[in-house]
């Protein structure tokens, strides 16, 4: 085509530079490299953060099985959600809230009962964790039906503007178990055990 030598470096280097699966195999390019398991796990991890359930054992049933719950840890996912700037920022603006001057409440903590929760805080500063739980079932037909009905155990952040709690992204989950393997034992009410806490 008569070009020389540098015009056809020149156009050989754009091309693979704008090939995306290029890239991410060869560490020269300024792109995410994905070219070893520990590159795409670093990049995951920024990307994309996970924090790892952790089985927690309560004992055996009245059959002999054992119970046990997947917890996420609630400390380790707050710090994985105070990393993203937006949830830090409306973390750090709810230590500046206003005390309700108006007699309509409008959200949980305005009224007495927050307001003098919060004086036992340094310079009023907490993170309130809003804790709640849903139980849901499979479409199991027969025997297996209500057998494997599991409960989760959520949270989200009260810090955040009441519109921002009932995202789906923003809430988190911090347990779930079989709703069967709440129920204690004969052996543990007679103790008088709480084997969720």
């Amino acid at each position: 085509m008569g070009l020389s030598e540098p015009v056809i470096q020149s156009i050989m280097h754009t091309t693979f530079k704008s090939d995306p699966v290029f890239n991410v195999h060869h560490k020269d390019y300024d792109v995410e490299h994905l070219g070893t398991h520990h590159f795409r796990d670093k990049y995951w991890q920024k990307k994309f953060p996970f924090v790892a359930a952790k089985e927690v054992y309560f004992g055996t049933n009245v059959a002999g099985k054992k119970r046990v719950a997947q917890y996420v840890p609630i400390k380790e996912t707050l710090k994985v959600l105070l990393r993203d700037k937006k949830v830090k920022e409306m973390v750090l603006q709810s230590f500046q809230r206003k005390d309700n001057s108006s007699s309509v409440l409008q959200d949980f903590c305005h009224g007495s009962g927050f307001s003098s929760h919060m004086c036992q805080h340094a310079e009023g500063k907490c993170v309130q964790i809003l804790l709640f739980q849903d139980a849901f079932d499979f479409t199991a037909f027969g025997p297996s039906a209500s057998v494997h009905k599991p409960i989760g155990f959520y949270y989200t952040l009260g810090n955040l503007p009441p519109e921002f709690r009932s995202k789906v992204d923003l809430i988190q989950l911090a347990y779930l178990l079989l709703e069967k393997d709440t129920c204690p034992t004969m052996e543990e009410e007679l103790d008088n055990k709480d084997i969720l806490r």
